[in-house]
């Protein structure tokens, strides 16, 4: 086998596994660990190793990496474990047996290090609801230890919105997952908006924790360009890969969240506007106080929608509608003063 071969292989492996989870939806450092390190070992064994030892010196590396990977992040699991043992007692015996976690153990479970557990997030779906969740854990002391990753799903939860409001549902909920927190995650299937349920459950209809599921990725009706799209306004724009800095502005619609987004030094500045409903088209006017943006009151600035690349001049007050069949949500970033 050669050596590219043998490092895809490895690599594949890590991109699909890595960030392995525990039952309770916690991080199984474990696991990542060697997962990651069986990856950094492989590159590094290949270089050594040069074209005529490149395999051997690939195989050899990922075995080496993934043990020494493998220990370290099993000792940064037991001081977890430890720590959670000594301060939330009752939260350690619910992880353990596999019990469902309230609200106290949710935050138990992060001051002991659990920082990538899944969220109460998949069941905010409302205005109030959405605004309520998120003004706790960034504008309260949860903002001190809580880091939320905002799945959309996960092989336990359909949520009722995305069973029954199609694609539209599907981008309005990641656009929201992806621009409210800093780190977010999507389950196998939502590319393609798979949404048929249990009857009067969450659970996926034959669900793939009980099968192995071959998929057409390119699908008619799959959002995967939408996706990769939002990924890629993630990545350019510093101000949404932090959430601390989240801020919540005024509509006069309930089914429109509007809300900034803006880096420390203030040099990338987003807007977020979402429809919440996934049938019915709605509009609004969203007050953006000046200083948000570091404007003058009444003062005119440009913005860029991201997701469609359209330019449109805002001010104090603005005017929102969002088709849901068309658009769910404008990403906007601010520009320039005009």
């Amino acid at each position: 086998m050669k050596t590219h071969t043998l490092i895809l292989v490895v690599a594949g492996a890590a991109v699909l596994l890595t960030g392995c989870v525990n039952p309770d939806g916690t991080q199984n450092n474990t696991a990542s660990g060697a997962l990651i390190g069986g990856v950094a070992g492989a590159l590094t064994g290949a270089a050594i190793g040069g074209p005529r030892n490149g395999g051997a010196g690939a195989l050899i590396g990922a075995a080496a990496g993934a043990i020494g990977g493998g220990l370290i992040g099993n000792s940064i699991d037991q001081e977890q474990n430890a720590r959670l043992r000594a301060e939330a007692p009752q939260t350690y015996v619910k992880v353990d047996e596999g019990q469902p976690l309230a609200v106290t153990d949710v935050k138990a479970l992060a001051k002991a290090g659990f920082t990538q557990s899944y969220t109460y997030f998949t069941w905010r779906n409302t205005k109030y609801e959405l605004t309520e969740y998120l003004t706790e854990i960034t504008k309260t002391p949860m903002r001190e230890y809580f880091r939320p990753n905002f799945f959309t799903n996960t092989p336990d939860i359909l949520a009722p919105m995305l069973q029954t409001g199609g694609p539209p549902a599907f981008r309005m909920r990641l656009v929201l997952a992806a621009t409210l927190s800093s780190s977010y995650g999507i389950y196998s299937g939502f590319e393609l908006c798979e949404n048929d349920a249990v009857p009067g459950t969450e659970e996926y209809l034959n669900s793939e924790k009980y099968e192995i599921k071959v998929r057409d990725w390119h699908k008619p009706g799959n959002i995967r360009e939408f996706i990769a799209r939002v990924n890629e306004i993630r990545r350019e724009n510093i101000a949404l890969q932090d959430f601390l800095s989240l801020r919540f502005l005024d509509t006069d619609s309930d089914q429109i969240l509007c809300y900034a987004k803006l880096s420390p030094d203030k040099g990338n500045i987003i807007i977020v506007a979402v429809n919440l409903d996934p049938f019915q088209t709605h509009y609004c006017t969203v007050v953006v106080p000046p200083e948000v943006v570091g404007a003058q009151p009444g003062q005119h600035y440009q913005v860029t929608d991201l997701l469609t690349g359209a330019s449109y001049t805002w001010s104090d007050h603005n005017y929102v509608r969002l088709d849901p069949m068309v658009q769910s949500a404008h990403i906007l970033r601010v520009e320039k003063l005009l």
